[in-house]
């Protein structure tokens, strides 16, 4: 089982990332692949780096394979 995630953080906004996922969710579908998508809410950076604290607060939109392969 394979699992990506797309997190704001990464992308520059939640829309962003949400549009990536949800575009390769789209494409594998297409080609008759199982998957998914999910949402965690409310997820706290706690850290930026080695003793560097964060804080931030956003939603990690994910993209799951549930024929076993690899995405």
């Amino acid at each position: 089982m394979t699992q990506l995630r797309f997190d704001p953080l990464q992308y520059g906004t939640a829309a962003e990332a949400k549009a990536a996922r949800d575009m390769l969710y789209r494409m594998l579908r297409k080609v008759g692949r199982n998957v998914y998508r999910w949402t965690l809410k409310n997820q706290l950076r706690q850290y930026a780096g080695l003793g560097i604290p964060d804080g931030r607060v956003r939603d990690v939109y994910y993209l799951q394979s549930r024929d076993g392969l690899s995405i």
